[in-house]
């Protein structure tokens, strides 16, 4: 078995705005709903693409 050297990079992954990682929402919504207080139409709901999200996105704010 290879030995893994914490040191060095094999490899890096980016994700370039959905070229890479397509995020299915509503899979997502649904794999959330059932660990959610919420019901599925409120979890869809109160997601969305806001002025915050986007400053999240470009790194502008952090998620703490």
């Amino acid at each position: 078995m290879k030995k893994i050297d914490r040191n060095t990079i094999d490899c890096l992954l980016f994700d370039l705005g959905g070229v890479v990682l397509d995020i299915d929402f509503k899979r997502m919504f649904n794999a959330w709903a059932p660990y959610s207080r919420l019901s599925l139409v409120e979890l869809h709901n109160r997601f969305r693409v806001d002025e915050n999200y986007m400053r999240h996105e470009r790194g502008e704010i952090s998620a703490n």
